[in-house]
């Protein structure tokens, strides 16, 4: 794992996530993601609270985001 998930603020949007408060752990993300644009845990954490919310075009903006970052060579047909 890495520094982020080890850090207060990765755990207490987890919790806020675990506990359905989606806007407060999107809130906290947001601040989160402005130090740590692209990394990895921080855009599945955001794909993941968007998908648990029901809004499916911003969950697919993440993961595919994922994709791009990470896993680009799943990308070509």
């Amino acid at each position: 794992m890495s520094e982020i998930t080890n850090s207060k603020e990765f755990k207490d949007i987890v919790n806020d996530l675990n506990s359905n408060q989606f806007d407060r752990a999107l809130n906290r993300l947001n601040k989160l993601s402005t130090i740590h644009p692209n990394d990895y845990y921080i855009l599945k954490l955001f794909a993941s609270i968007y998908l648990k919310k029901l809004e499916w075009n911003n969950a697919l903006k993440y993961y595919e985001k994922l994709l791009q970052h990470f896993f680009p060579e799943k990308l070509q047909w």
